[in-house]
């Protein structure tokens, strides 16, 4: 889920690569003059919940929202030379994506699995952080045997830095995946110190990235 109201969130990447700190924009808006505000910023990438390329002159990492339009994302992926895509957001609620998770892994195996094999790197459907988020991820590698995943994307809406920290370990810990924070509410923006710190924590290598959602 997401506001069009500005807010700043993060986004945690674990990443056993070394890798350089980035940052990125979630972009919701298409007004002009905020794209050239966003444009004079030091970040080098944005998604915006979409497979469709935008003029906005920064990387763009697309998202294969829901099923609209599926059998299209590797040709769009080839047109605009993306090497990352993100998987379906929130398939878990009725109100996103709403993708069994059965339907969502034979969907895997038909048009995500080819693009593994041209060294796209794959994120995984995003879920929610209620308690049904993770249990349609079970409920989806189950179905996903033998798919290849190169990081889990999660969402975090609950309260504190502290619970975070303690999200972000037990999806890493059950799903055995790098995890990119993808969405988190903002008003943890006051515990930003926290943030560093947790990203300070987190091994093989965390990235706090600075993200925002507008």
């Amino acid at each position: 889920m997401y506001t069009r109201q500005l807010l700043l969130i993060c986004i945690l990447l674990l990443r056993t690569q070394t890798a350089a700190t980035k940052r990125g924009y979630a972009l919701a808006t298409t007004n002009a003059a905020d794209l050239t505000t966003l444009s004079t910023n030091a970040v080098t990438w944005y998604y915006n919940w979409s497979p469709n390329p935008t003029n906005f002159k920064k990387e763009q990492i697309p998202m294969q929202w829901n099923l609209a339009n599926i059998n299209q994302i590797g040709t769009k992926l080839a047109a605009n030379n993306w090497t990352t895509l993100l998987g379906f957001n929130e398939p878990e609620r009725s109100d996103q994506a709403n993708i069994t998770a059965a339907v969502a892994a034979a969907n895997w195996k038909q048009y995500f699995e080819p693009l593994h094999t041209k060294g796209i790197r794959l994120g995984a459907p995003a879920v929610s952080s209620a308690p049904e988020g993770a249990q349609w991820l079970r409920n989806f590698f189950g179905n996903c045997t033998g798919c290849h995943v190169d990081f889990l994307p999660i969402h975090w809406y609950g309260e504190g830095v502290g619970n975070l920290y303690n999200y972000v370990w037990s999806m890493s810990g059950e799903f055995k995946l790098p995890i990119w924070i993808t969405e988190v509410f903002g008003y943890l923006l006051a515990d930003f110190t926290k943030l560093i710190y947790i990203n300070s924590m987190l091994q093989p290598r965390a990235i706090l990235q600075l993200i925002w959602l507008s």
